[in-house]
């Protein structure tokens, strides 16, 4: 039997995000499909790496999932290493960015204070000075 082309892409190709109402633009929306149950209404998201289906949390979770992160969900064990790789730069990127919104609200606040970084462990911490 010949191959259809519709079949299923490689399990790397990145695909096209999908369209919402809030826009989807994280890079990580190429390699899942956000779905809602009819009945439920309930939302969840699949990963269109491995199809694992990830009922609580967000992108940043699926995004936790690809880079192969441990602790909160389960690794993607079909990921390629580049992908894994774009995943984990991701998530620096936002915990940078969160970091920052972060002190930018507290120095709005008139709670000016500098903050240290710490070089211990593979994660980075911080201390307030």
């Amino acid at each position: 039997m010949a191959a259809s082309s519709d079949s299923q892409p490689s399990h790397d190709s990145p695909r096209e995000p999908e369209t919402s109402c809030r826009g989807k633009t994280y890079i990580a929306w190429k390699y899942a499909r956000e779905e809602k149950d009819p009945l439920t209404k309930k939302r969840s998201i699949t990963c269109l790496v491995c199809f694992k289906k990830i009922m609580d949390g967000g992108i940043n979770r699926m995004k936790k999932h690809l880079a192969g992160q441990r602790g909160e969900i389960a690794p993607c064990k079909r990921v390629s290493p580049d992908v894994r790789y774009q995943m984990l730069e991701s998530l620096k990127e936002t915990s940078t960015k969160k970091r920052q919104r972060e002190v930018e609200a507290d120095d709005d606040q008139g709670k000016s204070h500098l903050v240290k970084e710490l070089g211990i462990g593979p994660k980075k911490h911080f201390m307030i000075l």
